[in-house]
């Protein structure tokens, strides 16, 4: 009774991350996918911090967590997935013991989480920051990092470069903003 699971249709693409490994071209190169599938993210992102009477919070918030499907009006569609760190549910299964920890996932944790401060919705919109860097670049964020340096550049609030013709248009800006 206190368990709570879900299911989702099978993406035929599969996770945004494979799709960049596979096909970088199908994102990097097209705006309109970049702009569909960041459009799904970020609305599944407020759906989640507007639930009443609490927020939940995916805490995991990457490209390995987002399914996309092909759609013909814009090219892709994508969803969020992977629950399993999600705080703000209640009694269910799907509620960390860790809340205040963040991502789980190092390249995709905000600065503030180094500081032992509150994990945050504010949290995410930098997780939404380098998963929206990667549909940009097509990259995977810190390649080539080891965890030690890349604990140490998080902790110095270092980003991952972004070109600088990439740096100068509207979604290179949010992706700086995030």
């Amino acid at each position: 009774p206190k368990s709570l699971s879900l299911l989702m249709e099978l993406s035929p693409i599969g996770s945004l991350r494979k799709l960049l490994d596979s096909e970088p071209q199908k994102v990097v190169a097209a705006q309109t996918a970049q702009l569909s599938i960041l459009t799904g993210i970020a609305l599944g992102m407020a759906h989640l911090h507007n639930q009443k009477p609490k927020p939940i919070l995916h805490h995991d918030l990457k490209s390995d967590n987002v399914l996309v499907w092909p759609d013909a009006a814009t090219g892709l569609v994508s969803k969020i997935t992977d629950f399993g760190l999600a705080s703000g549910t209640q009694g269910s299964t799907m509620r960390t013991t860790h809340k205040q920890t963040g991502a789980a996932t190092l390249a995709y944790k905000a600065p503030e989480c180094f500081d032992d401060e509150p994990f945050t919705a504010a949290s995410e919109v930098y997780a939404f920051g380098i998963v929206a860097w990667e549909v940009l670049t097509g990259g995977m964020p810190w390649e080539g990092f080891s965890e030690a340096r890349l604990t140490k550049a998080m902790i110095k609030e270092e980003r991952p470069p972004l070109p600088a013709e990439l740096a100068a248009v509207s979604s290179g800006q949010m992706v700086q903003r995030c």
